[in-house]
Parts: structure tokens; C-alpha cells; sequence
């Protein structure tokens, strides 16, 4: 377990489909999902990601080629 540098929250880090870690929440979330083949919803437990809660969370994000 890791904590926030910025609120000092607790999280996990998780690797994303293409390799990145992502910081997201210690505590999982229900979420629905939905399967495009059945067309069934589903709820699921996920992590949500930090950055959607944490207050400092734009001093942390990585800026595009012409941004200032």
C-alpha cells in the first residue's frame, strides 16, 4: 500500500491494459457494466481511479504538447 504525496491518501497501484500504473483507491466501488453481446447490465467491485478524487490531482497530471 502506497499513500497520495499530495492529500495522503491511502491507495494501490494497478497496471492498465497497456502497461502504466495508475493510482487508484484502496476501497473498491460498485459500478455497472454493460455486455455488448448480451445487452446484460451487470454490477461489479472496481477501483476507482485517484485522480478522480484526489483535491491536488492537477498538479499530477502530465501536460500536451501545447499546453502551458
Amino acid at each position: 500500500m502506497s499513500v497520495c504525496k499530495s492529500c495522503g491518501a491511502e491507495i494501490i497501484w494497478i497496471e492498465t491494459p497497456d502497461g502504466r500504473k495508475c493510482p487508484v483507491q484502496r476501497e473498491q466501488i460498485n459500478v455497472w457494466t454493460h455486455d455488448g453481446l448480451t445487452e446484460q447490465w451487470r454490477l461489479v467491485k472496481a477501483h476507482e481511479p485517484h485522480f478522480a478524487t484526489c483535491p491536488d490531482a492537477d498538479k499530477w497530471r502530465k501536460k500536451k504538447d501545447g499546453d502551458e
